[in-house]
């Protein structure tokens, strides 16, 4: 709005002076006031005068309107608006008129769309890294919502995986422990203390039961008290942070549904899948610049990739035009094959946006914090809110490029100065 009435006021300025031409409107570094415009360089061509001469004559007329505090020239002939009190007050006033519709607009139509974000093996408490994602995920469903988009917002657990069974024996070793059993975790097992909690609720409820016995009865057992608690320890968190979901999707049900044997069937029909050393591999080259990857392994199990292409199917027989996915800087490399993978199905090359965000770092007393989930050693995500508060977690997750790794300094966002920008912010 504010830099449509400049737009406006310097095009009055120009009909004064005689010529009607284009230019740019821009919000400038911070030194150099609220808005800029390249107008008189621009008109150089047009007035066939220095750009200096032009700015002058432009900053002339329009130092006379009350909207702006002042006008500057700088640089080769840059004129440089700083907005007066009046004209601020008069843009909060509007704000407060309109209250939630303001800056709404019907760019979408309507259009649905679904973004998935906070995805991972359900196998522990969220961390600040799944934080960062879930934070992205939510302000860009927010954003897109206002713009007038159908927006969804969708968390899939990763729960058939060769992970929940290590998680499922590993609450399983937890558990005997506490019987006074003392059973080796398993070498890629978990081994953080939010499992010891969640068997000493198995041992109050279940008692001696399960003590030295381990069948696919127990498995099962222990795989889905472990999901079950994890999920609902990961919903608590997502409140907690200010984001919701409209749904957390289950891969298993991808199984469970055929969804994945339809898929496979489309790739077979299209001569898109081949055999080699008894796996299934899908013909990725034919696609992308990349090689070709196994969807079934040697036993007979799905990889992780093929899961994701029948989810993804399975995204648009629900009726999305478009999805947004936020992934870890460590999913980097599945991409160009899940494009591949789309263009395999003809849902073509927009159906899958996906925004890559890189890692988080924590900082503490001058110090680099080391963690590693597998091991236990990490901080969750509610240790994180729990220190610096929800505000800050949200501001610094937002407030660089997801492009960027974030040095989260959890000093800095806990200081009650200016330098700390959230603290700014709120000032």
């Amino acid at each position: 709005m504010i830099r449509e009435l400049i737009r406006q006021k310097i095009d009055m300025a120009l009909k004064e002076l005689g010529r009607e031409y284009d230019f740019k409107v821009e919000v400038p570094p911070e030194q150099f006031g609220d808005f800029s415009s390249n107008v008189a360089l621009v008109g150089a061509k047009h007035f066939r005068r220095p750009p200096i001469e032009i700015a002058k004559d432009i900053a002339s007329i329009l130092s006379r309107e009350e909207m702006f505090e002042s006008v500057e020239i700088a640089g080769p002939g840059f004129v440089n608006f700083k907005l007066s009190n009046s004209t601020l007050v008069g843009v909060l006033e509007e704000v407060l008129r309109e209250k939630d519709g303001y800056g709404r607009s019907d760019l979408g139509k309507g259009v649905k769309v679904q973004f998935e974000y906070g995805s991972a093996n359900p196998t522990g408490p969220l961390t600040v890294w799944h934080g960062r994602q879930i934070v992205i995920g939510d302000v860009l469903s927010n954003v897109f919502k206002e713009l007038g988009y159908d927006v969804d917002r969708e968390l899939y657990v990763n729960d058939a995986g060769r992970q929940i069974k290590l998680l499922g024996r590993s609450l399983w070793v937890r558990y005997n422990e506490i019987l006074g059993l003392d059973y080796e975790m398993p070498e890629d097992g978990y081994r953080g203390e939010y499992l010891v909690e969640i068997a000493r609720s198995i041992v109050e409820e279940k008692g001696d039961s399960y003590k030295g016995v381990w069948n696919e009865e127990v498995e099962e057992f222990f795989k889905s008290r472990a999901l079950e608690k994890i999920l609902a320890s990961m919903k608590k968190t997502i409140s907690r942070i200010g984001s919701g979901f409209d749904r957390f999707f289950r891969e298993s049900s991808l199984i469970e549904d055929g969804t994945v044997e339809r898929v496979l069937k489309i790739l077979r029909e299209r001569d898109l899948v081949y055999e080699k050393d008894g796996a299934l591999w899908f013909k990725v080259s034919n696609f992308v610049e990349d090689e070709d990857k196994v969807i079934v392994r040697k036993d007979g199990t799905y990889t992780y990739f093929m899961t994701d292409i029948a989810y993804h199917f399975n995204k648009h027989e629900r009726g999305y035009e478009r999805v947004y996915d936020v992934w870890g800087s460590d999913h980097h490399g599945h991409v160009p094959r899940m494009k591949a993978a789309m263009m395999a199905l003809d849902l073509g090359e927009d159906f899958l946006t996906v925004v890559i965000h890189q890692l988080v770092t924590l900082k503490r007393k001058g110090e680099i914090l080391r963690m590693s989930t597998r091991a236990g050693r990490f901080m969750t995500l509610d240790e994180l809110i729990d220190q610096v508060g929800v505000d800050a977690v949200r501001y610094f997750f937002a407030m660089i490029d997801p492009d960027r790794p974030l040095l989260f300094d959890m000093d800095l966002a806990t200081k009650k100065s200016l330098e700390n920008p959230v603290y700014y912010v709120q000032y």
